[in-house]
């Protein structure tokens, strides 16, 4: 028999998890703003709290060189134009099952807190599987996760107007490919909040291209590796990503959406001696200005030397 939640009760709070249902909009916000505050890069993004499952994402593409000069009873011979963009989030449910034991339950004296530590259980795994599909989602996938909806990865990588780095054409080196991927951004959005979105992998194999060369920045690598960059723009490993799968990006010009329409529902199961919570919500992923994405496709073909005058900063 599924219980129903309680809806009085707070969603994050410590109060009673005995209940069920769909959750009020207050508790559903401050469920939602607990799985982002989980999830260092989903506070990155732009994210939207949606009341119905689609919405529409418009962002003014800001041009260069827009200024005209002023001319008193004159009209400007040509006039820039701001375009806009539109993109649209369209929610898929997914459903988040947790099973816990009763042995927990009665190993924790004070009820209050265990029900806290289940909340804050619920919300830390709602953030990772987030965050991990929102990368690896790919709904032409046969695995049962990854192709529940697709992620900014493959979303990216169908997009035409995206800007792609094909690396079978890049030697496999960090240098090189983060080179060719600055190269492929525009000018107009290379600006100092675009980060190499990355693996720790990737990170790892950069810091050892740094330091292979024997150079005062190479043992900065080694000595001040908490905040690493190439030509001045962050590199962020996320632990959801492979090798070669790299986006360089603004982190707002990334987007998450989900619907507040959560609920939490649970059924005791005696025989099996545990509580099996259900989390059902609904939730997509887009990016605002294609042009403003730079992604990898393929794998390099071949590694090389590391040598060059490149000048990457770390700091």
């Amino acid at each position: 028999m599924v219980k129903p939640l309680n809806k009085a009760s707070g969603v994050t709070s410590g109060t009673t998890l005995a209940g069920g249902g769909k959750l009020t909009p207050e508790q559903s916000d401050r469920f939602i703003t607990t799985v982002i505050e989980n999830s260092t890069f989903l506070k990155k993004v732009q994210h939207y709290k949606m009341a119905s499952p689609e919405r529409y994402i418009e962002m003014l593409n800001i041009g260069k060189r827009m200024f005209r000069k002023a001319g008193e009873g004159e009209t400007p011979a040509d006039s820039a134009s701001v375009s806009t963009d539109r993109r649209k989030l369209s929610t898929v449910e997914i459903i988040l099952p947790i099973d816990i034991s009763y042995s927990f339950l009665e190993d924790n004296i004070e009820k209050t807190k265990a029900e806290q530590t289940i909340l804050d259980a619920i919300a830390k795994q709602f953030a990772n599987d987030t965050e991990d599909l929102g990368w690896n989602g790919d709904e032409s996938n046969e695995n049962d996760f990854v192709k529940i909806n697709n992620g900014w990865l493959a979303i990216s990588r169908a997009d035409s107007k995206t800007n792609k780095v094909d690396l079978t054409a890049v030697p496999d080196s960090p240098m090189k490919i983060m080179k060719a991927m600055l190269d492929a951004m525009p000018e107009k959005f290379k600006t100092k909040d675009i980060e190499f979105v990355c693996s720790s992998e990737f990170k790892d194999a950069y810091i050892e291209e740094l330091t292979a060369r024997n150079t005062a920045l190479g043992d900065k690598a080694l000595t001040e590796a908490a905040d690493i960059r190439y030509k001045g723009y962050l590199l962020n490993p996320r632990p959801y990503l492979s090798m070669y799968d790299i986006m360089l990006a603004n982190p707002l010009n990334i987007a998450y959406g989900v619907q507040r329409d959560v609920s939490i529902e649970f059924v005791k199961n005696p025989r099996k001696r545990m509580i099996e919570y259900t989390i059902t919500a609904r939730t997509d992923y887009e990016y605002a200005i294609a042009e403003a994405i730079v992604v990898t496709t393929g794998t390099p073909a071949a590694k090389i030397p590391v040598e060059g005058s490149e000048d990457p900063v770390i700091s």
